[in-house]
């Protein structure tokens, strides 16, 4: 019992710290994309710096709902939610026809990767 105990809970830490490792890893790994999606989609550096700056911005306005969120339905159910919404836009992200819809997977990968802080009680 005790072993099974342990070995779920190491599952869990795993699971947990991976999911919110996805914030960072997801806003900085655009960056070495970011030259070719220029190319790719015929942009300035301007506009090529708003898949950066949306990922962000959506990030830190989704952060307080998020926490909202997870008081009303759970953080548990918010964030596997969060990894599914995740899972799904980073498989449509390459696949993106232009750049409006590039931009708006991006701000719903931030969306998703803006998971609650679980609580100890």
């Amino acid at each position: 019992m005790t072993h099974t105990i342990r070995k779920n809970s190491w599952l869990l830490v795993l699971t947990i710290g991976l999911g919110i490792l996805l914030n960072p890893l997801n806003s900085s790994m655009i960056s070495i994309a970011l030259t070719r999606m220029q190319h790719e989609f015929g942009l300035t550096f301007a506009d090529a710096s708003w898949l950066i700056s949306v990922f962000y911005l959506a990030s830190a306005a989704a952060q307080p709902v998020m926490g909202k969120l997870s008081d009303m339905f759970g953080p548990k159910r918010l964030f596997l939610s969060g990894l599914i919404v995740v899972a799904i836009v980073s498989i449509l992200a390459p696949f993106s026809p232009n750049y409006p819809f590039l931009l708006g997977c991006r701000a719903l990968q931030a969306i998703g990767t803006s998971k609650p802080y679980f609580r100890v009680e």
